[in-house]
């Protein structure tokens, strides 16, 4: 499992991120618990898929949305 708490939306709160290898029996995933001005908020609670777009055999994640592109 890997932790990081950074701003990943540009809000200038920081969002915490928890990867979860083998969560699902097929592949991985990450769970982001976005930052409010009272801290980590469960409201808007985002599971995230990655996959390797590059065929590098390695995990690559892509989000975007809402003015978010990282």
């Amino acid at each position: 499992m890997s932790v990081r708490l950074v701003d990943m939306d540009g809000d200038h709160r920081a969002d915490l991120t928890v990867a979860a290898p083998g969560d699902d029996t097929m592949r991985s995933s990450a769970w982001l618990l976005p930052g409010t001005d009272q801290g980590l908020s469960t409201g808007g609670v985002t599971r995230l898929y990655g996959d390797s777009f590059e065929r590098t055999g390695k995990l690559d994640l892509y989000m975007g949305g809402g003015g978010i592109a990282r």
